[in-house]
């Protein structure tokens, strides 16, 4: 059994089905902000550094198919059949589609924006549209 990214057990060919149905495009693939020290990225996840360096990293960004239930993180092993530009090019193309919305703090005299508890909420910063609203 191996756990994905909810922590919930799947098997190894369930998961394999999700990543089969997330290849051929039932599923959108996602930029995922994840702590430099995710456990993913010793298990091979696809993964680029965003804070910090090599040796010692802060944020990376992960790329994930959203499926019904869970995140499937893309791995190397994924790539040897993808374009590793092409899922780039779309993961951030998703993330730029996905409407968002902000929430002026009357408590700070509107001059601080939230935008937490929804889907991607953390990962709207690598958004250039959602970034061009807030400003």
């Amino acid at each position: 059994m191996n756990e994905n990214a909810s922590g919930s057990e799947k098997s190894q060919e369930e998961i394999e089905k999700l990543a089969q149905q997330a290849e051929s495009g039932a599923h959108k693939i996602y930029p995922i902000l994840k702590p430099g020290d995710w456990v993913g990225i010793k298990a091979g996840a696809v993964k680029s550094n965003f804070i910090g360096t090599d040796d010692d990293l802060k944020v990376v960004i992960g790329f994930g198919y959203d499926t019904p239930n869970d995140f499937i993180f893309l791995t190397h092993k994924h790539l040897e059949k993808l374009d590793p530009d092409a899922v780039l090019k779309e993961a951030f193309k998703n993330l730029e589609e996905f409407e968002t919305e902000f929430t002026a703090l009357e408590k700070l005299d509107n001059k601080v924006l939230t935008s937490s508890g929804l889907d991607f909420c953390s990962e709207r910063i690598l958004s250039s549209k959602h970034m061009r609203k807030a400003h």
